[in-house]
């Protein structure tokens, strides 16, 4: 079995902590949040192969200007 847990239960703690905590931990994959473009994606695969983890899954939050139901195809 393998495991992954979401960094957004730690806050605003810098992904690194949350990337190495996980690590130490014992689980396998990272799940991120948020808008992607906070995230730095060079420096987090770095990180993952340094603590030797994946992405698990990358999760938007979503708001009313991107929203997969709209009616409006520029939203969507």
């Amino acid at each position: 079995m393998k495991l992954s847990y979401n960094i957004l239960v730690f806050g605003n703690e810098p992904v690194e902590a949350s990337i190495a905590r996980l690590a130490r931990f014992g689980y396998d994959a990272v799940e991120f949040v948020g808008e992607p473009e906070v995230y730095d994606w060079g420096m987090v695969r770095s990180l993952l192969a340094r603590y030797n983890l994946r992405a698990g899954s990358i999760c938007n939050i979503w708001k009313k200007e991107r929203d997969f139901t709209s009616a409006n195809p520029e939203i969507r």
